[in-house]
């Protein structure tokens, strides 16, 4: 089996991290596979493309501006495209496609992805217009019933409908993909929509090596804190500047925690991905930001070291943070909305707050926190125990395995 996986990126971002884990798991096999991207990859862009596409990135970023819309949201036009990408793509025989915005593919060459490729979704973009979620009920209406003039929700020109129109054009030769989203939130969203709801759609989680995201609570010292301290940690892709994840309802929710305790002498923060390292008070609450953490390993010593991980994400395809943090045993408190509804079971391996509520995500700090220290271990083996039952890479892998030998056994019956 001859395998390709294509992405703008193998470096940077949750769906670059989650597409590297998937053909990770496939290099134990020997399999001839190979990754293809605007950044990264197993070849290297040449220059001349390299130099296309960033201007033909400028240019769509630019005309993305005439939505005059400001949203906590991407915008993708996919006008342009890669013309090297498109044609490795004509090359490949079987394709696993993954995050292809940012001007990687053309969307009226999305036909070339027929009757031999999965393509995972990342985010809500391939059944949107433009935008990349559907963060409200109008929004979401219109992910539902098709763009038009009648149900517009921006301000400015509606890009988002004119990119839903050319997908709805161009989908109606995309034929014999199969699509898989990482939750069951989002496979119902996907079939909802107008553009997908004809679509073979399957539901398979992100990849979590169990094997390198292990508690470990003995080994690893971190500066500033105690073995005894109560350790509360956030983590995600540029810090707070990312909207997406909710960095200032967790600052609501910290400040909601902190009126409610009675000491905070014992109490730490522990922030991951940001840009720089550095150290403050938040509420009377010692906090430490680590900067950025490319080790996984290092990572999963930050999990074991942490009482309790927080995940105020407005939406997630999946909750890679939460899966990774109980995988590590330690539990994830978040809002009962999108792919963490799959990842977290209230009271058992963490908290589900109402979304999106910051006193609601502080009450379930101060759940796990008046927890008995017996009470807190039953907690932490159900979280990496629903891990390794659900999202471990032997249970991935299979059912990539599956599929990809579906979809193979199915492009030769076409061929023939």
């Amino acid at each position: 089996m001859k395998l390709m996986f294509v992405a703008f990126t193998t470096t940077r971002g949750g769906a670059a991290k989650a597409a590297v884990r998937i053909k990770n798991l496939f290099d134990c096999l020997n399999s001839d596979i190979s990754f293809v991207s605007i950044e990264g990859g197993d070849m290297a862009l040449p220059l001349y493309y390299k130099i296309t596409h960033f201007f033909s990135w400028v240019v769509s970023q630019l005309i993305t501006k005439l939505q005059g819309q400001n949203s906590v949201v991407k915008y993708s036009l996919n006008i342009f495209g890669s013309q090297y990408i498109k044609c490795e793509i004509k090359k490949a025989k079987l394709l696993h496609v993954h995050w292809i915005n940012n001007e990687t593919l053309n969307i009226k060459d999305f036909c070339l992805l027929s009757n031999k490729s999965v393509i995972t979704l990342h985010d809500e973009w391939f059944y949107c217009g433009a935008e990349h979620h559907a963060l409200d009920s109008d929004s979401y209406e219109r992910v539902i019933m098709g763009y038009n003039k009648k149900n517009n929700t921006v301000k400015g020109f509606d890009l988002n409908r004119l990119v839903w129109q050319r997908k709805k054009k161009h989908y109606a030769l995309l034929n014999g993909v199969i699509f898989t989203v990482p939750s069951t939130w989002m496979k119902s969203r996907a079939e909802k929509s107008y553009l997908l709801r004809d679509k073979d759609i399957r539901v398979v989680p992100n990849p979590i090596n169990t094997n390198v995201f292990i508690p470990n609570r003995t080994e690893f010292i971190l500066d500033g804190i105690n073995t005894d301290d109560f350790v509360i940690t956030f983590g995600a892709i540029d810090g707070g500047a990312n909207r997406i994840k909710g960095f200032d309802l967790l600052i609501k929710a910290i400040q909601n925690f902190a009126e409610k305790s009675m000491s905070l002498e014992k109490v730490k923060i522990v922030i991951f991905g940001g840009k720089e390292k550095k150290r403050s008070s938040m509420f009377g609450i010692k906090t430490i930001e680590l900067g950025h953490i490319s080790s996984e390993s290092e990572l999963a010593k930050v999990y074991s070291r942490s009482s309790i991980t927080i995940v105020p994400s407005r939406a997630e395809s999946f909750g890679q943070v939460a899966a990774e943090s109980l995988s590590c045993g330690t539990p994830v408190v978040a809002f009962n909305y999108s792919g963490l509804i799959d990842i977290i079971k209230h009271e058992k391996n963490g908290y589900l707050a109402e979304p999106f509520e910051p006193e609601s995500l502080a009450d379930g700090i101060l759940w796990y926190y008046e927890l008995s220290d017996n009470e807190k271990i039953k907690v932490s083996t159900s979280a990496r125990e629903h891990v390794i039952n659900f999202f471990s890479d032997d249970v991935v892998r299979e059912k990539f395995m599956s599929i990809y030998k579906e979809l193979d056994t199915r492009k030769i019956k076409i061929i023939k």
